[in-house]
């Protein structure tokens, strides 16, 4: 589980999933091995999945995540976790009108609209004979519902559970602006993670030794323009002059004697450091 956890992708929102299906899973392997010498072995480690899944229900960071993401949304809690929904609901209209007055402060202030005719009419007595024809009269008891959380929760625009999550957000960031705010953030890779640590490292040769001088942003576009020149992203746009300058080198045999020389360089020094660190461990 850990191994399918690990990745530079978001995980938060998966926690509860693989809990409930690591749960799912042990319980079917205990039902198979009845009466058998391997079914004492199962309780305990159902006992201890469930244990760590209801400590992922009670983190509000990872229910936000869980909600945040389109193949979830509200079902996953509303079909496993009934005795949940109703706190995770109070915590997801509280986040949501929290975000959503923030984005509103952050608007510049509109000019207030110039009354029309019609409006200056809606005072005036009706011609028609008392309320009724009055249909629709406004009721001041009548349930507020957030239609942005609603309609999220409808299930439109689906995806599954394998489906570029970030991408998602991205295409319908427009549809569910609020939402796509909050999921940016939770959905958003935290820097002490393992991964992105050894994206510091495996950048060393980039942001240099002293990393600490350098500011956020500054780290962020040498590791990201590093990355993408190993991946072989063409450069187009402003930066089409660097990739012409890229592709004559790349067939330069010079260029590519040098490259292998530094690449194997590289390869010993870090098999020199980590069985340095090896025998460090063993002392």
């Amino acid at each position: 589980m850990t191994k399918r956890m690990e990745g530079n992708w978001s995980i938060a929102s998966m926690v509860i999933y693989e809990y409930v299906r690591l749960i799912n899973c042990l319980e079917k392997k205990m039902e198979t091995a009845s009466e058998s010498s391997l079914e004492p072995m199962f309780p305990p480690m159902i006992r201890i999945a469930r244990k760590y899944l209801n400590i992922a229900l009670k983190c509000d960071t990872i229910v936000m995540a869980t909600f945040l993401h389109p193949a979830w949304r509200m079902m996953l809690f509303t079909k496993r976790f009934t005795s949940a929904t109703t706190r995770i609901t109070v915590l997801i209209n509280s986040k949501f009108i929290e975000r959503e007055a923030l984005l509103e402060s952050m608007k510049p202030p509109t000019p207030p609209p110039k009354p029309s005719q019609s409006d200056e009419n809606l005072n005036e007595p009706s011609d028609s004979e008392g309320d009724e024809f009055n249909f629709y009269p406004s009721n001041p008891d009548a349930l507020e519902i957030n239609t942005k959380l609603e309609r999220y929760n409808n299930g439109d625009f689906p995806m599954d559970k394998k489906g570029n999550l970030l991408g998602w957000w991205k295409a319908h960031a427009k549809d569910f602006p609020v939402m796509a705010s909050l999921a940016r953030d939770y959905h958003a890779c935290a820097a002490s993670l393992a991964t992105v640590e050894r994206t510091f490292s495996a950048a060393a040769d980039v942001c240099a030794s002293g990393r600490a001088g350098l500011a956020v942003r500054t780290i962020e576009r040498c590791i990201s323009s590093h990355m993408w020149l190993c991946d072989g992203v063409r450069l187009k746009g402003e930066f089409a002059n660097c990739q012409s300058v890229f592709d004559a080198a790349a067939e330069s045999a010079n260029f590519k004697k040098r490259t292998n020389e530094a690449n194997k360089k590289a390869n010993a020094d870090k098999a020199k450091a980590a069985k340095a660190q090896a025998e460090k461990g063993k002392k």
